[in-house]
């Protein structure tokens, strides 16, 4: 059973994404489902982040 955010997270990133990375980040419409960027893992650059979340919010 899974208890912990941090477990569910990864059980979550495993089963969907295929990957064991944290952070993983992927922006998703809640009513579809649909990836509205592709997904992303751990990045330190400040301006790739922030082109990904604008890239996320355009859509």
């Amino acid at each position: 059973m899974l208890k912990s955010i941090g477990k569910i997270n990864a059980h979550l990133a495993m089963n969907k994404y295929n990957v064991n990375a944290q952070p993983y980040y992927a922006i998703i419409d809640p009513a579809t489902e649909e990836h509205l960027t592709d997904p992303m893992g751990y990045n330190l650059d400040v301006e790739v982040f922030l082109e990904f979340l604008q890239n996320g919010m355009a859509r």
